[in-house]
């Protein structure tokens, strides 16, 4: 299930989970991502004094941001599981990252796994993909030429430099969805001096983001238009590098205008990561009805 705003609406769940407190939801999980590059940082070397102060910080944060996650997000899925359970559903929740399974994007979504029958056991697809320690540096994209890569572990995430590269030098191409943004030259400079990995506009946490070509993207999102921004160019991404970024194989055509068509992807669930738990669906299947022929 990629979308539960529909049961926003409903009495139970907390009425306080509104816009400003989803502002502060995502400046939280900014928080999480500088605390997450701390220790990652601080296992492998020592960080200066400030470094630290903020380490320990931005850990108490985490804490109560994940206690503040649980007081919000729990009543909400205590009614979509109670709903599901009515119809007699036996069902699992989890959260996803869609990074873990070969997409290069950290999309996390709460995914929903159930089954009418009673000998059958709920698993969840064991991920594909990890996140490689040290960081990935950009000699290491897939696009960089062999001899030039350091040694890294197999199977890390995939990057928006390994799946964007191939799109550089294509011409403009409708059928293709790869169709570039013509901006006004004030706003082209304005992208010029957005540095990678910040937001061209500061009130936007993903949206308008340079994007870095060493690291997975953040969430592509249905944002009528407000893409991220090429890390190489001075241009937001075509539909079909935003595609690309959802793993969507170039082979797949979208239909529809160029402002339908990002929609379409944006609410996209990751081809990957439907893959995944497809195949895990599969072979929780196989050893239902082996069993019941034999």
């Amino acid at each position: 299930m990629e979308n539960v705003k529909g049961l926003l609406h409903m009495k139970h769940v907390d009425p306080k989970l509104s816009r400003p407190k989803l502002q502060q939801f995502k400046i939280h999980c900014q928080q999480l991502q500088r605390f997450k590059d701390l220790k990652r940082y601080r296992a492998q070397r020592r960080l200066d004094p400030a470094e630290e102060q903020e380490y320990f910080s931005l850990r108490k944060q985490v804490k109560e941001l994940k206690q503040e996650i649980d007081k919000r997000l729990m009543p909400l899925l205590n009614i979509i599981l109670s709903k599901i359970k009515e119809i007699k559903y036996k069902v699992e929740w989890k959260v996803l990252n869609a990074a873990d399974y070969g997409v290069p994007q950290t999309r996390e979504r709460i995914i929903f796994l159930g089954t009418r029958h009673k000998n059958t056991l709920i698993h969840f697809p064991a991920p594909t993909h990890h996140e490689s320690s040290p960081p990935r540096g950009l000699e290491d994209c897939d696009s960089a030429p062999f001899s030039k890569k350091s040694s890294i572990p197999p199977n890390s995430w995939k990057t928006a430099g390994d799946v964007l590269k191939k799109y550089e030098t294509w011409p403009e191409n409708v059928k293709l969805s790869h169709v570039f943004t013509k901006h006004s030259k004030k706003f082209i400079q304005k992208l010029h001096e957005t540095p990678i990995g910040e937001t061209v506009y500061k009130n936007y946490s993903d949206a308008w983001r340079r994007l870095d070509p060493t690291k997975p993207a953040k969430t592509v999102k249905e944002n009528h238009g407000g893409v991220f921004v090429h890390y190489k160019f001075d241009r937001t991404c075509t539909p079909r590098e935003l595609a690309a970024l959802q793993s969507f194989d170039d082979a797949f055509i979208f239909k529809g205008t160029k402002s339908s068509i990002l929609k379409q992807i944006g609410n996209a669930v990751p081809p990957l990561l439907a893959k995944a738990i497809a195949q895990q669906i599969k072979k929780e299947l196989d050893i239902l009805y082996s069993k019941s022929k034999s």
